[in-house]
């Protein structure tokens, strides 16, 4: 799984450009955390927990890896 910059890199400010290429990043990152949470709840959530650990262990973990991109870009798009 691909792994977000490290704290200690030094990145330059976002600019308007790149600001809006980095809401479209964010953008697509929340529909794909939506996409793959959506089957995990509801009436689907009781056959999603029918997996075996490894594949819900794996899932935790890619929705986990995607939240934090979606930090990461938020923080860069705001300069916090």
């Amino acid at each position: 799984m691909p792994t977000l910059p490290s704290a200690n890199v030094r990145q330059s400010p976002a600019t308007p450009t790149n600001i809006a290429d980095l809401e479209d990043q964010l953008s697509n990152k929340l529909a794909h955390l939506c996409a793959v949470l959506k089957p995990t709840f509801g009436e689907c959530g009781h056959l999603f927990r029918m997996h075996s650990s490894e594949i819900l262990d794996n899932h935790a973990w890619a929705c986990s890896t995607l939240a934090d991109e979606c930090r990461e870009l938020f923080r860069r798009i705001t300069g916090g």
